[in-house]
């Protein structure tokens, strides 16, 4: 029987599908991906390719768990580790899953753990963002510098829940909500410019 957690806005759709379908699939509420009742599965299915698709997959790995997932340019960090098992095609997925139950999952080697660490996370992205030296960074060229501000834009608000929305993902803040706000934040303006100017004066007495 398959244990699925989740209270997101599809969860009514999807309970409907399991008892129309008479699944044997067991819906629970969404829960902390440390919480203690998760601890005695040992096989993990994430067949998701957008939301929180690589954080889920970490933490299952990193709790000794087997992982099965769709075969996603996103899912090629995990495709190194022993437990990870990987399908192109949903059909696959029953079959790869009863053989994932079959066996208990690979104690975790010292390298596969480093790899799940903060300190190996960082140093990826280091390298990610290192550049030659003499080179030009990428965002002093006309088009990356607007690539550039682009991406900063997507995650400033309200652009960000703009972005979600258009990308299929809830918004922070629901819309009706977010223009409810808008007089308010227009009132807050002149006392922000306030403060700023006061700011801007006290750091010319201290400078004088």
């Amino acid at each position: 029987r398959l244990h699925a957690y989740g209270s997101g806005p599809d969860r009514a759709e999807i309970v409907h599908a399991i008892e129309a379908g008479s699944l044997p699939v067991e819906m629970h509420e969404g829960i902390d991906h440390a919480h203690p009742s998760l601890h005695r599965y040992k096989v993990f299915v994430n067949p998701s390719t957008s939301d929180v698709l690589c954080t889920a997959t970490a933490e299952a790995l990193a709790m000794g768990k087997k992982v099965l997932i769709p075969d996603h340019p996103s899912n090629t960090f995990f495709k190194q580790f022993a437990n990870t098992i990987t399908y192109q095609d949903q059909a696959e997925l029953l079959p790869l899953l009863r053989e994932a139950l079959a066996s208990p999952p690979t104690p975790m080697t010292p390298m596969e753990r480093y790899a799940l660490s903060w300190e190996a996370a960082t140093e990826r992205l280091l390298d990610a963002a290192a550049l030659p030296a003499g080179t030009r960074r990428p965002k002093e060229r006309p088009l990356h510098k607007l690539a550039y501000y682009a991406h900063y834009a997507m995650g400033v608000q309200p652009f960000f829940d703009v972005f979600r929305l258009a990308t299929g993902a809830t918004p922070v803040k629901p819309l009706p909500q977010r223009v409810r706000e808008v007089p308010e934040r227009l009132r807050a303006l002149p006392r922000a410019a306030q403060a700023v100017a006061r700011r801007r004066g006290a750091q010319g007495s201290d400078e004088s």
